[in-house]
């Protein structure tokens, strides 16, 4: 079993250039929680992490489904390119401005495709921690 040294935590609340809904809800802010997770070697992100991405990937393949990932485009990127089922990667605009605005590392989607990035670890995104403390709210 893998021992976590420390865990870091911080909530960004980011307001939308202009309100935003998807047929059921209407919100003007998308919040980010970025966790970092010392443990050995290892960085964990997202619920459930690529493991949890993988294990729900292929049990969609074997009915026959596709697959999509939906927010934090970015995070999804070096996952999504190894997993065969792939549909998309949901890229809504305000995705596009809020990760370029306060992470390095950021894929560009400009044309419609995306690549991983292979020179650096991991996902590749690195927070900018002066662009992003005006938005902090945790």
């Amino acid at each position: 079993m893998t021992e976590i040294r420390a865990v870091r935590a911080a909530a960004y609340r980011v307001p939308t250039d202009q309100p935003e809904a998807d047929g059921t809800l209407v919100w003007d802010a998308t919040t980010l929680v970025v966790a970092e997770v010392d443990a050995e070697e290892i960085v964990g992100t997202r619920c459930g992490g690529y493991t949890g991405w993988f294990g729900a990937a292929v049990i969609a393949a074997a009915h026959h489904l596709q697959v999509s990932a939906h927010c934090a485009p970015n995070l999804h990127v070096p996952a999504a390119t190894a997993t065969a089922n792939l549909r998309h990667i949901e890229w809504f605009h305000d995705h596009v401005r809020i990760e370029t605005e306060l992470f390095d590392g950021a894929a560009d989607p400009t044309g419609g495709a995306v690549h991983p990035r292979v020179d650096a670890p991991g996902h590749g995104l690195t927070l900018r921690p002066g662009a992003a403390a005006g938005y902090r709210v945790a």
